[in-house]
């Protein structure tokens, strides 16, 4: 079986991801007779189409020799997968991004026949045909390279998926708030010809048109109205974007008001294209006109002009806690791998792997000690710069020495050694490391932290537990293969043969060579040292 190595796995989820994309573009351009962009994310990519190829391939080796068997499991598990996939963003989200519901024998709307074997004839294409010319290319990309942009790939994905869930986490909000507004209309306004319920940006539209002939004080009230729409925020780009990739996208418990908000859009788009410059002439005129006179704006109707609808917002972070602490480590564990890639590429001229883990650009070293500081050194941060760099610098200085300690101890390797150094603590850490502690500490603690933990805090309840419990599971089972890797890697140095079937796989998927590629600085250290 072919050992794929991390920046083989990202560099094959984005090639597929972008060839899913473009498959699903052109598909349903071709139906509507219009460009439809069906990206889920902003960036050309289905990660949908991305994941169901890295299964394939992971899963399917072993049967090249036999096209039936791997069309019946490409089938199979194509099919499970965007079962699991709308399913997950059901429960997350409260939306149902598509529906086969009019396909016969489709199962709860999820999967259908046609599209399953679809995927079970792209699967033979992908195994036979498209993947072998471009695990080729890709492997034509010498390893430091491609480590550095299956780097960049994975902070620009995980960057854009970042956006697209916040724009996801607010939907519901704004369709509360539309709810509200429409109750409100519907309360205040049933005696006027203008307002329908099922229609709500017909009747703004109608009250706009019937603006000229009210008196001031109801030109107010219209305006406050148009402002309290605006307000709501139903015209961001990136909402407008997921609403037309996904035409038949429902919500749960709101979909008559995603409804009137998908007719809202549609309307605006089309009066864009009617007359776009005087639509927007008017627009102008209008948002003017709500500068002026929005404080007036209840006296005719009485409605609660910016009045929002408060959710109950309870963090799944707040303070200092579990969940928290797992994302300070996730992210100055990256924040790290990247300082110490661009630090080497300055001290030594070249790129040098600086990971700490087997998959991903992660170095648990920072990780770790980030996580140390932020829970003994932030109530520092209400004292001077000095007492703050200090205590950074000790904390840091020990915890680089412990970590060196128990990593000779635990697995008979060192991935750094100070001896050559001018005030060094047994070689596992120095005065010059530590006064970069320092600097690190004094950062995090004084400008970083604080941006995060409000960033994190901001996380809706349910999304934020799922999504770090799928970060422990992930994280957790790198740490425990790499240093299962490791000590490994020790024994076949002192001669040990493989004792179980876990030494004998991880001698075959991740011997010297590729742990030498990984690890360019560890050594191992003899028993007796």
């Amino acid at each position: 079986m072919t050992a794929y190595s991390f920046s083989d796995i990202v560099l094959y989820f984005t090639i597929y991801s972008f060839v899913g994309w473009v498959c699903e573009s052109v598909f349903c351009s071709i139906n509507t007779r219009k460009w439809v962009n069906r990206g889920f994310l902003r960036g050309p990519q289905c990660p949908i189409y991305g994941f169901g190829a890295l299964i394939i391939l992971l899963l399917l080796e072993p049967l090249q020799d036999y096209p039936v068997a791997v069309f019946l499991c490409a089938f199979v598990s194509t099919t499970l997968l965007e079962y699991f996939a709308s399913w997950l963003m059901e429960k997350l989200f409260g939306i149902r991004w598509w529906d086969y519901s009019h396909i016969r024998f489709n199962l709860n709307g999820r999967v259908c026949p046609p599209y399953s074997l679809c995927f079970g004839f792209m699967g033979l294409a992908l195994v036979y045909l498209i993947h072998p010319p471009i695990a080729r290319l890709v492997g034509l990309i010498p390893n430091q390279y491609e480590r550095v942009v299956g780097s960049v790939l994975v902070g620009v994905f995980v960057l854009d998926l970042l956006s697209t869930l916040n724009t996801l986490v607010g939907l519901e909000e704004k369709l509360r708030k539309l709810q509200a507004f429409a109750a409100e209309l519907a309360a205040s306004n049933k005696e006027h010809a203008w307002f329908d319920s099922k229609d709500l940006a017909g009747s703004l539209e109608r009250l706009i048109a019937l603006r000229p002939e009210l008196s001031a004080e109801e030109q107010q009230a219209a305006d406050a109205l148009l402002q309290r729409l605006e307000s709501i925020g139903m015209l961001q780009h990136n909402l407008r974007r997921l609403l037309r990739s996904f035409p038949g996208m429902r919500h749960n418990r709101l979909s008559d008001t995603l409804e009137s908000l998908k007719t809202a859009l549609d309307k605006k788009r089309q009066e864009y294209k009617e007359s776009g410059a005087q639509l927007q002439e008017r627009i102008e005129e209008t948002k003017q006109s709500w500068n002026r006179r929005l404080w007036q704006s209840t006296k005719r109707f009485g409605i609660r002009t910016g009045a929002a609808v408060k959710q109950q917002a309870v963090s799944f972070a707040s303070g200092i806690n579990f969940y928290k602490l797992c994302w300070i480590f996730a992210i100055a564990s990256v924040i790290g791998y990247i300082v110490e890639t661009l630090y080497c590429l300055v001290l030594n001229g070249f790129i040098e792997s600086r990971q700490g883990m087997i998959y991903g650009p992660f170095n648990q070293v920072y990780g770790f000690g980030a996580v140390i500081m932020v829970v003994l050194l932030q109530r520092l941060a209400k004292y001077k710069d000095r007492w703050l760099f200090l205590g950074s610098a000790l904390v840091g200085g020990a915890f680089e020495y412990l970590c060196s300690f128990l990593q000779e101890k635990m697995f008979g390797t060192a991935s750094w050694e100070y001896s050559g150094h001018q005030f060094n603590i047994g070689g596992r850490t120095s005065l010059m490391y530590m006064f970069f502690w320092g600097i690190l500490g004094s950062v995090l603690i004084r400008g970083i932290y604080p941006r995060l933990s409000r960033l994190i805090e901001r996380i809706p309840n349910r999304q934020g537990v799922f999504f770090t419990w799928v970060l422990v599971i992930f994280l957790g089972a790198d740490m425990l293969l790499s240093a299962l890797a490791v000590d490994r890697w020790a024994e076949r140095a002192a001669g040990d043969p493989p004792g179980n079937a876990v030494e004998v796989f991880l001698d075959e998927n991740y011997p010297d060579d590729l742990l030498r590629e990984i690890y360019p600085n560890m050594e191992i250290v003899a028993p007796d040292s």
